[in-house]
């Protein structure tokens, strides 16, 4: 089976609003085209702020530059540390603790939540972010409530597929659940 391309989501969301496929994505000229890749993003971009297994990179080592400032790479759009109150602020890695973005040495251990492009995200994230930015696009641009009730089972569905393809990768138990490991963090 062969996964989900951004051209294949984009005229699954022109669908959605009874509107015809388009044969790519540059040279479509239509409005609808350009609004439906914003809502994929748009779309995307909230789905990734979550930490997933797929775009969650541990154990990460940051250096400071010549001015002793950490920079975080852009595509991180969260960053934490297991011990260390440490935060992204603006391109910066910020000690909230000691309330400074200085640091005279390497920072080990990070925990990052990082933001992909359409290839790399897993089929099932693709499907639910697909299906999601459908129903948004049906939402803002068509009055019919029968639209977006249709896509909002599919929603559904795709979510617990999502979930359970999470559960299956990351392999969770009562000691790694995300949760657990946040109190774990918290109260350490």
């Amino acid at each position: 089976m062969l996964e989900t391309t951004r051209l294949q989501a984009v005229n699954t969301m022109l669908t959605c609003i009874g509107e015809s496929p388009v044969s790519n994505l540059t040279d479509a000229a239509a409005a609808d085209v350009a609004i439906a890749q914003n809502i994929l993003d748009e779309v995307c971009r909230d789905l990734m702020t979550r930490s997933w297994s797929w775009n969650t990179l541990r154990k990460q080592t940051l250096q400071p530059d010549v001015s002793n400032r950490i920079a975080v790479p852009a595509t991180w759009v969260r960053v934490d540390h297991p011990t260390k109150d440490y935060a992204r602020k603006g391109p910066w890695l910020y000690d909230r603790e000691n309330e400074t973005d200085t640091f005279t040495e390497s920072v080990t251990d990070l925990e990052a939540v990082v933001l992909l492009d359409w290839d790399e995200m897993p089929e099932p994230a693709r499907r639910y972010a697909m299906i999601r930015a459908g129903r948004t696009l049906a939402a803002r641009m068509v009055t019919s409530e029968k639209a977006v009730a249709f896509t909002e089972r599919d929603e559904i569905q795709s979510w617990m597929v999502l979930r359970e393809y999470e559960a299956e990768q990351a392999d969770y138990n009562i000691f790694n659940n995300q949760d657990v490991a946040y109190n774990r963090r918290r109260f350490a």
